[in-house]
């Protein structure tokens, strides 16, 4: 019977845990004061008052337990986030129980370190069916956030006592690195950066020519002053643009002892990559990512953007014997920028245009800085994740 006890004792404490707020701590002081009271005195008025106490406390016990019964947790959380922005998470609550529904329940969400990262409330869940708890959150750094428990407590009905439980609920959500905006700085490295005439004929802006008006041709080609002096219709050949291929290169390659400004600086080298592979996307032109952990090749297009800013979120420092990324970035048809930090000069030979995190301190400042908001609690996992986990998602 003594085993038995204890497996049960050790089943209940598994799931379920109690907490006594200041209420229920106060309550309690009060009925023990009239039991005493009653004592003394032999009164049956303290007795009658001392049995309706004890009933609250045994019925705000009962009614707690029985809203926390058959409780399932769940979540629905976005597979990809970008770092400093807000994102709402649901926790879901489903009540598996026939007849009784589940009343005032706070639903918390923790970390795998154990933080909690957000919290929710549904106020009740019918029988059988489910109920969302939202809330928002911030994560501050780029990598991958691991979501691993999930706890809902209820202090239903009275206030005097607290029931938890707590279950282990795994997700993953992949932040991305933030994007500030960098057009002004891109201008004035390049101001000639876009789209260049190709000399052929096609869809572009530059002047091709003069010819004939034929029946396929749209008439707003129709140049109409030259018309009017030949005669007859003339219409207008353009050239053809050809589209500029850029190369974004960042070199991620730091010392086993590096510090951790160097490794802050590396930070915001990234945030800058990861901006100017927006700005550039946005502006039509087909971008390559080259880093010392690898390369994205050309594409154009939101997916490629969203492509660069997965390698990037994943981007683990290299060690300087890695292959260097001035080596893997051979294409002589692509506009090179690259990313530097921490006074690391440019590749001598090199035909690049170089933009310098220093170039753009107030920028990143604004964009690294940590949520100050109370009701978005900051998350910052990418420095306590296992270097091999990590590595091995980004080589994937």
């Amino acid at each position: 019977m003594r085993a038995a006890w204890r497996w049960v004792r050790r089943r209940l404490r598994s799931r379920w845990s109690y907490r006594l707020p200041g209420e229920g701590l106060f309550f309690i002081v009060v009925t023990l004061l009239i039991g005493l009271a009653a004592l003394n005195t032999g009164a049956q008025l303290l007795y009658l008052v001392f049995g309706m106490l004890c009933a609250f406390w045994v019925l705000s016990d009962v009614m707690a337990t029985s809203s926390m019964a058959r409780l399932e947790l769940s979540r629905r959380a976005p597979r990809m986030v970008t770092a400093g922005k807000p994102v709402e998470i649901a926790a879901v609550v489903e009540n598996r129980k026939r007849l009784w529904p589940s009343f005032s329940l706070r639903v918390s969400d923790f970390d795998g370190a154990g933080h909690e990262v957000g919290r929710g409330f549904v106020a009740w869940v019918r029988p059988r069916q489910s109920a969302p708890a939202p809330y928002r959150c911030v994560f501050p750094r780029r990598g991958i956030q691991r979501l691993a428990q999930m706890q809902v407590a209820t202090r239903f009905p009275f206030g005097l006592i607290e029931r938890r439980m707590r279950r282990e609920v795994a997700d993953e959500v992949l932040v991305l690195p933030p994007v500030v905006p960098v057009g002004d700085l891109v201008r004035r490295a390049r101001a000639e950066l876009g789209q260049r005439e190709s000399r052929l004929k096609g869809q572009g802006a530059g002047l091709y020519g003069i010819r004939h008006y034929t029946p396929a041709d749209p008439a707003r080609e129709i140049h109409w002053k030259l018309s009017a002096r030949s005669g007859s219709l003339l219409v207008r050949e353009f050239e053809s643009d050809e589209r500029r291929r850029s190369t974004v290169v960042l070199d991620n390659r730091l010392p086993a002892d590096a510090s951790r400004a160097a490794r802050e600086r590396l930070e915001e080298a990234v945030v800058l990559a990861a901006s100017l592979v927006e700005y550039l996307v946005r502006q039509g032109h087909e971008v390559e990512l080259v880093t010392a952990s690898g390369r994205v090749p050309f594409s154009a297009g939101p997916p490629q953007a969203t492509r660069c800013h997965r390698a990037l979120a994943l981007l683990l420092p290299e060690p300087e014997t890695a292959a260097s990324p001035w080596r893997l970035a051979q294409s002589d048809e692509s506009v090179r920028f690259a990313v530097l930090f921490g006074g690391q000069p440019a590749p001598a030979g090199e035909s690049l245009i170089a933009l310098r995190v220093e170039d753009c301190a107030s920028l990143l400042a604004r964009a690294l800085q940590p949520p100050g908001t109370p009701d978005a609690p900051a998350v910052t996992v990418f420095e306590d994740l296992p270097a091999r986990v990590y590595d091995r998602e980004a080589r994937a």
